[in-house]
């Protein structure tokens, strides 16, 4: 067992050794370093909402949304502000629509149908999901 964790803590140290070359959609190669730290700080948002730390989670949302704003149609810039508008509706309705709304403006603009009508369900006034679509 211990040979086990020393390696994997040698692993994780180690310096990145491969690359991703692969195209992605659209024939842009896939912005692993930029995805990352946003992704993280999605998920950092995500577990301070869980907790009601709403100045934490305000901050990592904006982070994630900074890191991941270069490029604007994205999925997962438009993950996180699907995220960031259901977050924000609880202080300020206006704004947390307006973030849903650009959410959504993503999601068609890529051909995302299953997250378009997640952010559909987020905008409706009686509706609220928060499972991320199966499609």
């Amino acid at each position: 067992m211990t040979r086990r964790i020393g390696l994997s803590i040698a692993a994780l140290s180690a310096p990145r050794m491969f690359r991703v070359d692969a195209p992605s959609i659209g024939g842009k190669a896939p912005n692993v370093n930029g995805s990352t730290p946003g992704l993280a700080r999605h998920a950092l948002g995500m577990a301070h909402e869980a907790r009601d730390e709403r100045e934490d989670a305000e901050h990592a949302y904006c982070t994630s949304l900074e890191i991941l704003g270069a490029d604007r149609l994205r999925p997962e810039f438009g993950q996180t502000l699907l995220a960031y508008g259901r977050f924000k509706r609880g202080d300020d309705a206006a704004e947390g629509r307006r973030l849903l709304a650009r959410a959504r403006a993503v999601f068609a603009a890529i051909g995302a149908t299953g997250w378009v009508a997640e952010a559909d369900a987020a905008l409706s006034p009686h509706i609220e999901s928060h499972a991320p679509p199966t499609s």
